[in-house]
């Protein structure tokens, strides 16, 4: 039975009111730093390069202003997530130092903290100052001096290249403040970065042991209540370059999570969960590729005997030396749900995979899954880019979303109808022309369907600010 639509003037006027005014800033920054020929900053590269001069010491850091809102976004149990209308403010703060005492050898170490400061719901009290202080960078390099072999031994953000729904959060109940994984990676490729392969072990505990505060926030469980549970695991990426646009890789992940603490003090049982899967990248004709990845699960020593799948694929158009870098894609995947008729498990376990890579909206709704527990998801999308200007990027998307499994409220397959717009632009440069500013306006909109029991707009909505020093 459907709900009825309610009319609530949310307080995210708040929001839009301020994105506004941040909008203007932007676009009345001074025309010589619009001038500037200066491009959006790329993510960081999987290949390494050679660490800086001997006995250098480097630092630096940044600071990240969010206003974030979000209402209406329906759960499996029928509520809404979080309780509806929420509004606030969220301040990181980010100061790092590196120091390299002799050529291959580099230290880092990375301190962050995070609050937040709520309007709704006004009484909200779980990020008052001071919070927490997190290590969430703790970890030497060692690389060779042509850049073909690289180990981080420590705490340290890891992801193989293109393997983000597999990793990207390494401690899924913060918050989103922190990525952190505590391992040891190798990265060993040819000169001509044709062939590399990429091994790591990784353990993370429920609680941070390096964390100074009193807050003791568990990090890894997958429920709010579900407390306790360890992850160990190790893995290795073999990808190998064709052609710059020919690439294909295969990888195998071993992920351990230890035995939790329910929050009826009943204990969930440890499970090894194996992934074996692949990815391959071909191009097709002039600016039009496609690339596809296929992975299946397995846990043959756990009680939830897991036999899971995940399958991923595109096909692209990137005009990347036309004005306005124009892309155009039409995407799909596929998260296997838990059949609720057998004794066993078929949901997709994302191992580190749980940040928001789908979608900022919908991880508020798994909250009765799981902390971004992706699973039990079909999305079909087409996409649309522009770079409208040096250092502007415009994304939007929009597709629906279904349920391999009726296990929701409405009784149904339809999860609904998601729409995405973002728009990412530096708002004022430093003095050697690089972006010391940035700022994104982001927005989310879902249509629920018959898998619900509402038929309420949800929204997910975003303003950033974000200053290098």
């Amino acid at each position: 039975m459907k709900t009825p639509s309610t009319s609530r003037t949310p307080s995210a006027a708040a929001l839009l009111a301020a994105a506004t005014a941040f909008t203007l800033l932007a676009a009345a920054r001074p025309a010589a730093a619009a001038r500037r020929p200066v491009e959006a900053p790329a993510a960081p590269p999987a290949a390494v390069e050679r660490p800086a001069e001997a006995s250098a010491w480097s630092f630096g850091g940044d600071f990240r202003l969010r206003q974030e809102a979000f209402d209406r976004i329906p759960l499996k149990t029928g509520a809404e997530a979080r309780g509806g209308e929420n509004d606030y403010f969220r301040f990181r703060t980010r100061v790092r130092a590196s120091w390299t005492p002799c050529d291959p050898v580099t230290f880092n170490v990375r301190l962050l903290h995070e609050f937040r400061h709520y309007i709704e719901p006004s009484r909200s009290h779980s990020w008052r100052w001071p919070d927490e202080l997190v290590i969430d960078q703790l970890n030497v390099v060692l690389a060779n001096g042509d850049g073909t072999l690289r180990a981080v031994v420590g705490r340290q953000d890891f992801m193989p290249e293109g393997a983000f729904r597999l990793f990207g959060e390494g401690t899924a109940k913060d918050g989103s403040r922190s990525s952190y994984m505590d391992a040891a990676t190798l990265v060993a490729r040819d000169a001509a970065d044709r062939t590399r392969l990429t091994l790591f072990g990784a353990y993370d505990n429920a609680v941070d042991p390096l964390a100074i505060g009193d807050i003791d926030r568990d990090l890894n469980g997958y429920t709010p209540n579900d407390t306790g549970m360890d992850e160990a695991g190790a893995g290795a990426f073999l990808r190998h370059a064709f052609t710059d646009r020919f690439r294909a890789t295969g990888y195998y992940v071993w992920k351990h999570d230890t035995a939790s603490l329910l929050a009826d003090g009943a204990r969930r049982p440890n499970e090894d969960i194996h992934t074996v899967g692949g990815r391959l990248e071909i191009p097709i004709a002039g600016p039009v590729g496609a690339d596809g990845e296929l992975a299946g699960q397995w846990s043959p020593t756990s009680d939830a005997r897991r036999r899971a799948m995940m399958a991923a694929a595109s096909v692209h158009a990137d005009w990347k030396e036309s004005t306005g870098k124009p892309r155009l894609a039409l995407c799909g995947l596929y998260l296997s749900g838990d059949d609720p008729g057998t004794s066993g498990d078929e949901g997709w376990n994302p191992l580190w995979g749980r940040y928001p890579w789908i979608s900022e909206l919908l991880i508020y709704a798994y909250d009765a899954d799981g902390a971004g527990l992706w699973q039990n998801l079909v999305q079909a999308w087409a996409e649309a880019g522009l770079a409208p200007r040096p250092g502007h990027r415009i994304r939007a998307t929009v597709g629906p979303l279904w349920a391999p499994e009726a296990d929701g409220p409405g009784g149904g397959h339809d999860r609904g109808w998601l729409g995405t717009a973002r728009w990412d632009f530096p708002v004022w440069h430093a003095a050697d022309g690089t972006p010391a500013l940035l700022g994104h306006l982001f927005a989310e909109l879902l249509l629920p369907g018959s898998y619900y029991n509402t038929d309420d707009l949800a929204y997910f909505l975003r303003w950033e600010l974000s200053l290098a020093f």
